[in-house]
């Protein structure tokens, strides 16, 4: 899913949309390609009269993009935190441990609390921000960290 948190420049936003649907019909083409049988001798396909037999565009990705004011007002500069607690759901799990003697000197529920750490399940995220406009890139935000004192 990317989340797009910053709208002060649409062109910019525009032309990185526009890249990721055509990188998005590329993909679906291979894979169309890929799943058609080479040789006509295979059994014929009933269509269903029901079904519409034009095109459905299909995304892979999902683009939060809101339109309205106040939609927007609330993901104006969110933190990977925040994204992740509108669009994730919260677990918690054993916190990895430091190798070592090293205690950690403060605690962090993302990072160690009690033992324990913060972590999120479901979409991976990308989030379109200010630096986006210009790098034309999205920032993965990470759901777990891998090691001790990493976190989302």
């Amino acid at each position: 899913m990317i989340i797009r948190t910053d709208f002060t420049n649409d062109d910019a936003w525009n032309r990185f949309s526009q890249k990721v649907q055509a990188s998005q019909e590329e993909l679906l083409s291979e894979l169309k390609s890929l799943a058609k049988p080479e040789d006509n001798s295979s059994m014929p396909v009933e269509e269903d009269p029901d079904s519409d037999s034009s095109e459905e565009v299909v995304d892979i990705l999902k683009i939060v993009d809101p339109t309205e004011q106040p939609d927007r007002l609330r993901l104006i500069g969110i933190s990977n935190l925040t994204a992740l607690r509108l669009f994730n759901d919260v677990d918690i799990r054993r916190a990895p441990r430091p190798t070592g003697k090293f205690k950690p000197s403060h605690q962090n529920p993302l990072i160690d609390q009690g033992g324990w750490q913060e972590i999120y399940s479901g979409k991976q995220l990308w989030i379109y921000d200010s630096r986006s406009n210009s790098d034309e890139c999205v920032r993965v935000v990470s759901q777990a960290g891998d090691f001790y004192g990493t976190a989302t």
